[in-house]
């Protein structure tokens, strides 16, 4: 049964910002809503930070790792979805 998401919700709008509107309704119905976490993370992200800011973020010290990085090193860390994410995120 397919399964429809509700478009005001912060995990749509973050899965459709990664992956495109087409993408994400596929991948939200695949995975009945439940969409892993690696699938918010689209191909924009660390690349996406101008060399200015990150010249910035490394003067203060900051390591600047995509999602899928820090999961492979932090096996121990669920980012299985967007819940998990926000759980990883926010420790």
């Amino acid at each position: 049964m397919a399964t429809c998401p509700n478009i005001n919700l912060p995990e749509w709008k973050e899965l459709v910002a990664a992956q495109g509107k087409a993408r994400a309704y596929f991948l939200w119905n695949e995975y009945s809503g439940d969409v892993p976490g690696q699938e918010y993370t689209g191909v924009a992200g660390v690349e996406s930070i101008s060399p200015k800011v990150k010249q910035l973020i490394a003067k203060m010290g900051v390591d600047i790792l995509d999602l899928q990085t820090y999961a492979e090193q932090n096996p121990d860390i669920d980012i299985s979805g967007a819940y998990a994410i926000a759980d990883a995120v926010g420790k």
